[in-house]
């Protein structure tokens, strides 16, 4: 799923577990921002199960859901990373990473057993989350006389936009944050009711 003006993601860490034919899967969903948390996150579920048999994983970061990477473990291939992708996908879900920890009981479970007894672990853990709902925003950097200070916080009043830094010396310098939804209409509203001159100028950073 493609998410243009918000996307879905989980507000902090949640655990389940689904079992079979003696083996345990233990799922754990975090919140993730950047790929580079990732392996510590990783690491810090292998030492808390240093004895498990595999410790699989998949994740989605972007708005566009742009990032996203699986693994096996040691798995057979396609048994373990991707059904936990899949139940990521399936729950509309993004900035996420999800690792099932599996302590192996004993009798094979078959490829089609892996692949049901992984997606039931991460969707276990994800059922256990909360979602929330984050605003995809645009930024602005716009400068302009004092004189018109009272129009531009009117106009950014209207977009829910707010202001994320004012630099007040010679003139108005300040950089703005606007919910994508309506940041076209922002920057259209801007330019046509201010006919900007050298001292006036909005750009999106």
């Amino acid at each position: 799923m493609l998410f243009n003006t918000d996307y879905q993601t989980i507000q902090g860490p949640s655990t389940g577990e689904y079992r079979e034919k003696g083996s345990v899967f233990i799922g754990y969903a975090f919140k993730v921002e950047r790929e580079t948390d990732i392996k510590n996150i990783i690491d810090c579920v292998k030492k808390e199960h240093p004895k498990a048999n595999h410790h699989c994983y998949a994740f989605i970061i972007g708005p566009g859901q742009q990032a996203f990477r699986f693994s096996d473990d040691r798995e057979p291939s396609g048994t373990a990373g991707r059904p936990i992708l899949a139940a990521i996908k399936s729950a509309d879900l993004t900035n996420i990473l999800v690792v099932v920890v599996r302590y192996f009981g004993g009798t094979l479970l078959g490829v089609q057993g892996l692949v049901r007894s992984y997606r039931a672990a991460a969707e276990s853990a994800l059922k256990s989350a909360k979602i929330i709902r984050i605003l995809i925003t645009d930024r602005f950097k716009i400068t302009f006389p004092y004189s018109r200070i009272g129009e531009i916080e009117m106009v950014l009043t209207k977009v829910q936009g707010k202001v994320l830094s004012r630099d007040m010396t010679e003139k108005c310098a300040w950089e703005l944050e606007v919910p994508r939804e309506f940041s076209e209409n922002f920057h259209k509203t801007i330019k046509d009711s201010h006919p900007f001159s050298e001292d006036c100028s909005i750009q999106r950073i």
